[in-house]
């Protein structure tokens, strides 16, 4: 199966989610080569090196609270993880590098969980102006950690990811099957 990018469908895209996790690796291998794959990834990752985020001082913004500064803060950080982890996969994949290509595209991915949820935050914040609410999501995001070497504790990921696959369904599946890839087990070795 070879993929016409300039014309991929809805519904390809659903019967190519549908496939076993080895006849997907077998198409992307064919396609990899495709010259017009390559170039689309390479635009799309210039377009958001172009548009990325300009710094707010923080003094501008914190005039009642510090919860717009920490929100902008958080927003950067990750657009500068998602920015760093889609090049360097991307470049991995390229070279045939496709272990740490796929593990990279794996943080990616669980960088798009959090953002989904971060956007989901805000709005909810935006409707019931639970200031306490976000300001721990925010803090928590930006300084929690899982080995306590912060006081505050990361929320789990896959708790996100679970998240997102509600609005996004086929979400969390994909994750497992880059986990898949990116253990050492039968996909990864």
């Amino acid at each position: 199966m070879i993929i016409d990018w300039s014309a991929y469908t809805k519904e390809e895209e659903e019967s190519f989610d549908a496939l076993p996790l080895l006849e997907k690796q077998a198409i992307i291998e064919k396609n990899w080569k495709n010259e017009s794959a390559t170039e689309l990834i390479q635009a799309q990752l210039s377009a958001m090196q172009q548009s990325f985020p300009a710094p707010v001082p923080a003094n501008k913004l914190a005039i009642h609270t510090r919860i717009p500064h920490t929100a902008l803060s958080l927003r950067e950080v990750l657009y500068a993880r998602m920015l760093d982890l889609s090049k360097n996969a991307f470049e991995l994949l390229k070279e045939n590098k496709s272990i740490a290509g796929i593990i990279l595209s794996r943080s990616a991915l669980e960088t798009v969980a959090l953002i989904v949820v971060f956007e989901l935050r805000v709005k909810a914040f935006l409707d019931s102006e639970d200031e306490e609410n976000l300001d721990t999501f925010l803090k928590g995001t930006l300084l929690g950690s899982k080995d306590k070497s912060t006081t505050l504790e990361a929320v789990n990921i896959l708790t996100h990811i679970d998240k997102v696959d509600k609005k996004h369904s086929g979400f969390r599946q994909m994750f497992d099957e880059l986990c898949e890839m990116a253990h050492p087990n039968w996909a990864g070795v």
